[in-house]
């Protein structure tokens, strides 16, 4: 694992470290969530030969898109109540 310092306000880190705290993880952790989900929701800005490639990298095909999708609608609703 890399270690990558970044610069955020102390208003924002005091928020992480809450809801870290709230969540049993480490802030470290809450952060690279929050990157991977900023990846995923933006994954669709990639050019299709991109998009296929990362793909092809986590081993899915066509037949898992409407598993993917429903896992997706799925994951957003229960996150929404």
């Amino acid at each position: 694992m890399a270690t990558y310092t970044i610069h955020i306000s102390d208003d924002i880190l005091a928020e992480l470290r809450a809801k870290a705290a709230a969540e049993g993880k480490s802030v470290d952790e809450l952060a690279e969530d929050a990157f991977r989900q900023y990846l995923e929701m933006n994954q669709w800005d990639l050019p299709v030969a991109a998009k296929r490639e990362v793909a092809g990298a986590k081993g899915l095909t066509a037949a898992d898109v409407p598993r993917l999708i429903q896992e997706v609608r799925r994951d957003r609703h229960y996150s929404h109540h």
